[in-house]
């Protein structure tokens, strides 16, 4: 199989969603990775750019914030009272904080893009054009257009 670099920024990063691998197996073993083109199913909860990522590669895809802040700033930033916070803490911040984002990028379009908003912040379902609501979809295609 080819390898594949997907480029992406942050916020193309979708919220995480939970996976329950005690009941289905099979499931995830086909989500797992993929290098067995008999056994990957091209399916995961985490989708990045039309990209479905095998789930041996998210520790990388959330890794990057770790990465990119440093470890003293991220645990600065994530612990309370001298403790680590867990994982399911660090992600709920880390969710919250994304929203906020998203939020005030989709305020931003809004203000840029008031007069022509829905000639830019449109997609197709079936035969019918609907404008974008949601924040964050607004704010992925914000930043799209500011990259164009």
């Amino acid at each position: 199989m080819k390898a594949v670099t997907l480029r992406y920024v942050d916020s193309d990063v979708p919220e995480t969603s939970s996976l329950s691998s005690v009941t289905d197996i099979p499931t995830l073993h086909e989500m797992w990775d993929d290098a067995d083109l008999g056994r990957w199913q091209n399916r995961s909860p985490l989708v990045i750019r039309g990209v479905a990522i095998p789930l041996e590669h998210w520790a990388t895809v959330y890794r990057r914030q770790y990465r990119r802040i440093g470890p003293c700033a991220f645990w600065s930033q994530y612990s309370q009272k001298g403790q680590r916070l867990p994982m399911t803490r660090i992600l709920k911040q880390l969710k919250a904080s994304r929203m906020e984002k998203d939020k005030e990028l989709a305020e931003r379009a809004l203000v840029e893009h008031s007069e022509r908003f829905s000639d830019h912040y449109t997609y197709r379902r079936g035969r019918e054009h609907r404008v974008y609501t949601r924040p964050r979809a607004i704010a992925q295609r914000f930043l799209h257009l500011l990259e164009q």
